[in-house]
């Protein structure tokens, strides 16, 4: 379920591919892929695995944003890599929502081995529709609380619909969602969260002003 942004040079953000609010529909997504594939497989891609080395790069570049993982995870850890990877069948999508909630969690097998078996066998069950349901639901299901109404008041917002990250943020705390914290104006914890969402990969940043 990602939801693209575009931020202008007028600092505009734009939404596609909204869904609804409930979490147990939110592989309708999924299921008008399938529709449409049925109908029409000339106008539905299919997305490619990347290859073993692509994968990879891909993994870390989410997972380890910071370091170098060869040279500093520990070998209890390594096996957890190849395990997730090959759950994911090297799908982009699968990879980065997999190693982005990785990034947030401490480096230890413990952490990495629940979240590993928290994907489960479902991951198997359906080519398509139990690999990306079972993959964004523990994406969304992650999120904290406060990010959750972010992340799902999307979802009443128009598809395509341009609004500036400033209204959004203002929108969110109209609607009590975004906390007092001290030392930051609500504005600014509002383009926290909104941030958040974003290294989640949750929200894609397309295009940004020179600004931010």
């Amino acid at each position: 379920m990602i939801k693209k942004i575009h931020r202008t040079t007028k600092d505009t953000v734009l939404l596609e591919g909204v869904n609804t609010m409930e979490e147990d529909q939110l592989i309708d997504i999924l299921r008008n892929y399938l529709q449409l594939k049925r109908e029409s497989s000339s106008h539905v891609y299919d997305l490619k695995p990347l290859s073993d080395g692509d994968a990879w790069k891909l993994f870390y570049k989410n997972a380890f944003p910071s370091f170098n993982f060869e040279s500093q995870c520990s070998p209890d850890l390594e096996e957890f890599p190849f395990k997730i990877l090959k759950r994911c069948e090297c799908l982009p999508l699968a990879i980065v929502t997999i190693a982005s909630l990785l990034s947030l969690k401490y480096k230890t097998v413990q952490e990495w081995k629940k979240l590993h078996d928290s994907l489960g066998p479902e991951l198997e069950i359906n080519p398509i529709l139990g690999k990306f349901n079972k993959v964004l639901l523990l994406s969304y299901n992650n999120l904290p609380y406060h990010l959750k109404h972010c992340f799902l008041y999307f979802s009443i917002l128009l598809e395509d619909y341009a609004i500036t990250s400033m209204r959004l943020g203002r929108l969110w705390i109209t609607e009590a969602f975004v906390e007092e914290t001290r030392g930051k104006t609500l504005e600014e914890v509002a383009e926290d969260y909104l941030n958040e969402l974003i290294r989640r990969n949750l929200v894609q940043m397309v295009e940004m002003n020179d600004s931010g």
